[in-house]
């Protein structure tokens, strides 16, 4: 026996039993399935278009100054190619994206830290 002769004797046996109220509840039940696989068909947000194929640009090291400029552009070039990939994920929103390369230094980002320290003397007489 397949799912669906299951299901239809299942809900045969309820109907006979309950009256016509399950049957409209899984009427209802099933209208409503419908209309949010609907929805979310049709109010998908379209993903938006990038060019995945940009490379950054190659790092020559004629000379340091050169290279630290260098290094610089293509780090600023992979943060903005992984900003965009990651904000066209469906639900992802804005993000901001920091790198370091392995040829920098390591910059650790400032973060605001409240600490309350509470203390009390108190003496008995």
């Amino acid at each position: 026996m397949n799912l669906l002769e299951k299901s239809r004797d299942f809900l045969k046996k309820v109907s006979g039993s309950q009256g016509k109220n399950i049957n409209k509840i899984f009427g209802y039940l099933l209208i409503g399935i419908i209309i949010l696989l609907a929805s979310n068909l049709f109010l998908k947000k379209p993903l938006k278009e990038t060019n995945i194929n940009k490379k950054p640009p190659i790092i020559s090291a004629e000379n340091t100054y050169d290279s630290n400029i260098n290094k610089n552009e293509t780090k600023i070039s992979l943060e903005k190619q992984l900003k965009e990939t990651l904000s066209c994920i469906y639900g992802v929103g804005k993000v901001e994206v920091m790198m370091t390369l392995q040829s920098t230094d390591e910059i650790e980002p400032a973060y605001d830290i409240t600490e309350t320290i509470k203390k009390s003397d108190e003496e008995d007489a």
